[in-house]
């Protein structure tokens, strides 16, 4: 349908109560959807509280009050007549109740393309009575009931794996999850708020589920699997009592969003479901107490923007991470919005009113980063606590984590001040996830292949360490020039310059000789610095004595008491465990800022448990079969590779997948380092031969 139509299409029923309308002046409203019913005295019972899009987006179905749910195909297919345009394809269903619940399915894995026959097309409706209704939508025929709530079906959703499975919310405090493949005689009951549940959504993946209570302040995870609770993320974080409205999971499952209001301000909440750490809030303000609720949220299909439904505007979509809306309707204290659902292929929102009417919003649409689609791939099956574990740069880790930049956020006054004067404070703040593209590209700039100099034998040398510690690089035939200005940008200029030029493996390459003596003033210049920044640690180190987390301490029993006795732990037990020795072992002994004296106190402490532990821990390998050693080896982190030698455990002769040991990766070392700590060389040389092998 497009959005400059202007004719009247009239919905025909055997009541004819349905009507499209032209699209009024705001320029993002397609079309909208308006009952035929005249105005009642009650306004109870003809509100939209939900609309769907079925899944290969074909069809759209809406409560339009009263009882009476319509379902029309999308686009909206029509047929000029003299006088009308009527709609073609329709279909009505009476429920004889209020519908506050409804959903189309079943929903195909994320994975795979819909396929026609696999499943007919169903639609659930939650009613006022507790009862679901299952109806077949080709044939319009009700397939069964089900019966078991005792309260309101306030939500309704179907998975996405395929299967014929419905969750569903009610005001009774439960939620349930039907097998409509024996026709809802298997259900789980999940018991645990305290109060009406309001809204519910599944991860992609299917392993969790989230629901909020509307009274209760309650953001609940459930496990899928297990049909078990998780935790409550909210945890009585907010310091007044506040009105949960709705929730959703981002396309990847690593960003679950939460949506409250409470008296003249409403409040959107990023979470990671994975850590229960908050990620961001997104808050605004009215000055008029009750007129600013916020009634629904939803992801787009791509994971980059927020649709946003509240009293004051229609409409919102929201980029997190920016500055301001990227989208927003004109304010309307009238918008009276109730939910909102994207087209599956995006570019469409439709929102549902208190009126029963329906309304299609052209939303913005962007092509996902390279890397925004990267990260979505991987975090779809990775977990927050298995990307911090891997031996990743800290930037990756933040853009991987959504936890990559803190900005602030206001209402559109003050965001205006804040572009005016950045100095000003806003009132209002968003600590906010920002999907920053550079992330990946420093992670590629920061390859050793990349950040090679001039001269070849340091050229050689990065070279060969990078390849010892990470395989063998992608060859590449690109020479890059090298002739820079003191602010990095190339050389454009014909001014002459005093060139030496240098052989490196046969390519000729220019070396300016004025940047080459500059760059050594500047090096000495950093040296010295860094000189006295290090002694400064070092005292400071001396000062401080660093202790095993709860956790770690834990994972430490666990550990010896399996090294004790192989079948004293399971092995689910033991993998969580010896997850998380790997990472907490990683991140302070083998990062190239590690500190000698922490790695020091945490072989002291290991070695209290038992030394059969400490052993296995130093010896620990990432998934490039690299240890503790090699790392320290390979940032010339010197004193760290003292402390790991003195303990006496480390397997100097064990290799990487690239098949070099340790004692390879000193052999490779910078001669300067070699000279600033021989000491260190000539230990782990004399230990090549005695060192026992790592426990197993």
């Amino acid at each position: 349908m497009e959005g400059g139509r202007r004719s009247t299409i009239e919905m025909c029923s055997t009541d004819g109560n349905a009507e499209l309308q032209p699209t009024p002046a705001d320029p993002a409203l397609l079309l909208e959807l308006k009952t035929r019913r005249p105005p009642s005295r009650c306004q109870l019972g003809r509100e939209t509280w939900r609309v769907d899009f079925s899944p290969d987006g074909a069809w759209f179905a809406w409560s339009m009050g009263h009882g009476i749910i319509w379902v029309v195909p999308w686009p909206l297919d029509s047929q000029e007549g003299q006088s009308e345009t009527t709609v073609v394809g329709h279909k009505s269903f009476s429920c004889g109740q209020a519908v506050w619940g409804l959903a189309l399915g079943p929903r195909p894995h994320t994975s795979k393309r819909t396929t026609k026959g696999e499943n007919p097309l169903l639609l659930a409706t939650g009613l006022e009575n507790g009862v679901i209704k299952v109806w077949n939508v080709l044939t319009g025929d009700s397939v069964f009931d089900l019966r078991g709530h005792k309260g309101i079906v306030t939500d309704l959703v179907f998975p996405q794996n395929g299967t014929l499975t419905l969750i569903s919310a009610s005001r009774d405090k439960t939620l349930k999850i039907w097998d409509l493949a024996h026709k809802g005689k298997k259900v789980q009951v999940l018991s645990g708020h305290k109060d009406w549940i309001n809204s519910c959504c599944v991860s992609p993946d299917c392993s969790m589920m989230a629901s909020v209570g509307r009274f209760d302040g309650m953001v609940c995870l459930w496990s899928l699997r297990s049909y078990t609770f998780i935790r409550n993320l909210t945890g009585g974080a907010h310091k007044t009592p506040c009105f949960l409205s709705s929730c959703d999971f981002s396309p990847d499952g690593a960003v679950l969003a939460t949506a409250a209001y409470c008296g003249s301000d409403w409040c959107i909440d990023l979470w990671d479901p994975y850590t229960s750490e908050k990620l961001a809030t997104l808050a605004d303000h009215f000055d008029v107490y009750g007129k600013n609720q916020i009634s629904a949220i939803q992801f787009s299909p791509n994971g980059l923007h927020l649709a946003i439904v509240a009293d004051d505007r229609a409409l919102r979509i929201w980029e997190p991470g920016e500055r301001q809306m990227t989208m927003e309707t004109r304010k309307d204290r009238d918008s009276k919005g109730l939910c909102c659902k994207y087209h599956p292929q995006g570019g469409v929102v439709a929102t549902g009113t208190q009126d029963g009417h329906v309304r299609f919003w052209r939303a913005p649409q962007s092509v996902p980063s390279l890397s925004h689609l990267c990260r979505s791939a991987l975090r779809f099956s990775v977990s927050t606590q298995q990307i911090e574990a891997l031996p990743l740069p800290k930037r990756i880790v933040e853009y991987l984590s959504y936890k990559e930049r803190v900005m602030k956020y206001g209402s559109a006054e003050d965001i205006l001040k804040l572009q005016a004067d950045p100095g000003t404070e806003g009132a209002l703040l968003l600590s906010a996830l920002q999907a920053d593209p550079s992330a990946v590209q420093a992670a590629a700039d920061a390859s050793p292949q990349q950040q090679m100099s001039a001269a070849k034998p340091k050229r050689c040398m990065d070279l060969q360490m990078s390849t010892a510690l990470h395989g063998q690089p992608s060859a590449q035939n690109t020479l890059k020039s090298i002739m820079k200005k003191k602010d990095g940008r190339p050389e454009s200029n014909g001014t002459k310059k005093n060139l030496q030029f240098v052989g490196v493996n046969g390519v000729w390459r220019a070396v300016l000789e004025e940047e080459r003596r500059s760059e050594e003033r500047r090096r000495s210049s950093r040296l010295g610095r860094r000189g006295e920044e290090q002694k400064e640690d070092e005292e400071r180190s001396k000062k401080e004595s660093y202790e095993l987390s709860e956790k770690m301490a834990a994972a430490c029993g666990v550990l010896g008491a399996h090294l004790d006795d192989p079948n004293a732990v399971s092995g689910k037990e033991l993998r969580a465990c010896i997850n998380t020795l790997q990472h907490e072992w990683f991140r302070v002994s083998s990062q190239k800022a590690a500190l000698a004296v922490m790695v020091d106190d945490f072989l002291g402490q290991f070695q209290a448990v038992s030394p059969a532990v400490l052993r296995y821990i130093v010896n620990m390998a990432d998934g490039n079969g690299n240890t503790a050693l090699h790392y320290s080896v390979f940032h010339d982190n010197f004193q760290v590779v003292k402390k790991l030698l003195d303990a006496d455990v480390c397997n100097v002769n064990q290799q990487n997948k690239a098949g070099y040991t340790p004692i390879m990766l000193a052999a490779l070392a910078r001669g300067d380092a070699q000279r600033h700590e021989r000491g260190g060389w000539r230990s782990c040389s004399e230990k090549e031969t005695s060192t026992p092998a790592p426990a197993r």
